[in-house]
């Protein structure tokens, strides 16, 4: 309940134009690494193999939200392993084009779940459809996921993109434009050195003093 009351929130945030988007410097490879690891458990939970493409054309490092990231393609992938059982699910991401110091990338998430009849395909997105109630009561529901999904991409400038077929299985693809980044420089502070014979001279200076 918690967290339908958040998402509900959160679509209010957007709509009212409220929602900040960041632009720092983050490793596109690495979160979506890190998101495969912290969904592995999940998988497992309806036997799925769970499997991350990851173009390595793609920068390194770009400029962008990489919370709104993790959150969109994080809803989309846990959709796709409540829906699909004994099954696979696959999150794409790849260099689509790449002019000057703007990378252009395509992102997709595929599963061979239950899919979305022809009728429903439109109202997926709505927070609220007779489509979403009903699959919300038989599969511990979608929550308000895809709509905020749909909205934030739409803010970053991009379009969801579905297409599923009903017993096979469902993708969402969507388009992203970053600037290109730079590496991520840690500062290293040097460990001190103590010289023991100096410790060892101040020792017998302290020790004549007594």
């Amino acid at each position: 309940m918690t967290k339908f009351i958040n998402e509900i929130l959160e679509i209010n945030k957007i709509d009212s134009n409220k929602l900040e988007i960041e632009y720092i410097n983050f490793n596109l490879k690495q979160l979506l690494e890190d998101i495969q690891n912290s969904l592995k458990e999940l998988a497992c939970v309806n036997n799925n193999k769970f499997n991350l493409k990851i173009d390595p054309a793609i920068p390194d490092y770009l400029i962008g939200d990489p919370t709104k990231i993790s959150q969109m393609i994080m809803n989309l992938i846990n959709n796709a392993l409540k829906f699909t059982k004994n099954g696979n699910v696959s999150v794409i991401a790849k260099l689509h084009s790449l002019e000057d110091k703007n990378a252009t990338l395509y992102f997709e998430v595929i599963d061979t779940g239950i899919g979305i009849p022809a009728d429903k395909l439109q109202s997926v997105f709505d927070s609220f459809s007779q489509g979403s109630i009903e699959i919300n009561r038989k599969y511990s529901g979608t929550g308000l996921g895809l709509t905020i999904v749909k909205k934030l991409i739409k803010i970053m400038g991009g379009r969801i993109n579905l297409n599923s077929v009903e017993g096979k299985g469902s993708s969402f693809s969507f388009e992203l434009q970053f600037k290109i980044g730079s590496q991520l420089v840690k500062l290293v502070e040097k460990p001190k050195t103590y010289d023991a014979s100096s410790l060892k001279n101040k020792k017998n200076t302290f020790s004549g003093r007594q």
